[in-house]
């Protein structure tokens, strides 16, 4: 049987243990970059509108989209690099929780800007 130490973040002795609430962003179709791998690199913004609708910018396009609870929230852990006892066992600190996802299903508009018409 296999044995995980799930950590929740530390607080003070009289607040409650918060977890910070995380998004899944879900795009239809592929996000490819002409130089290499997307892990770590900018994407674009997430911005909300006054109405609360999300959008993003990727490059020269834009995207809306909207929020949806999902089925069975989740946890985003990771896993502690710090000595555990006894040596085989595992140890992971809870980075978020994910209780909703950003969907993205149209396609991207193109933001055109209005170019200076020779005269």
């Amino acid at each position: 049987m296999v044995q995980m130490l799930i950590k929740m973040p530390e607080t003070s002795s009289t607040a409650k243990a918060s977890i910070p609430e995380w998004r899944i962003v879900e795009l239809q179709g592929d996000l490819m970059m002409n130089d290499g791998a997307l892990l770590g690199r900018y994407i674009g913004d997430l911005h909300y509108t006054k109405a609360g609708i999300p959008v993003l910018l990727v490059g020269h396009h834009i995207l809306y989209g909207k929020e949806q609870d999902i089925e069975k929230p989740f946890l985003v852990i990771a896993k502690s690099t710090a000595e555990a006892e006894p040596p085989r066992a595992k140890e992971y600190l809870v980075r978020g929780i994910v209780t909703r996802k950003i969907i993205f299903r149209s396609r991207p508009k193109p933001i055109v800007s209005n170019a200076a018409r020779k005269t």
